[in-house]
């Protein structure tokens, strides 16, 4: 079992992973003419990432020893509130 510090750093460096790829996305969605920019938020490429990036937070997190509730807590509200927040802004 990794230790707690090793899961965290993990879990940090896939979320500048999934950062790099919403910067790049967002950029080339900025190129586009003003007609092809309106696309629904589950199309796009970061969106979809974001959701395997819950699902791999949960896979990570379940390895975490007993007693960290409250990280636990705070890596699982912050790991939803990414595709949430996609979702909202393209509304």
């Amino acid at each position: 079992m990794l230790e707690l510090e090793h899961l965290l750093l993990l879990l940090l460096l896939l979320l500048l992973l999934l950062l790099l790829l919403l910067m790049l996305e967002l950029e080339y969605l900025l190129m586009l003419p003003s007609t092809e920019k309106r696309l629904s938020h589950e199309k796009l490429i970061g969106y979809k990432t974001t959701i395997q990036f819950v699902a791999l937070t949960i896979e990570i997190i379940r390895q975490f020893p007993k007693g960290n509730a409250d990280i636990i807590d705070q890596l699982k509200r912050g790991s939803t509130s990414i595709p949430f927040n996609i979702a909202e802004g393209a509304c």
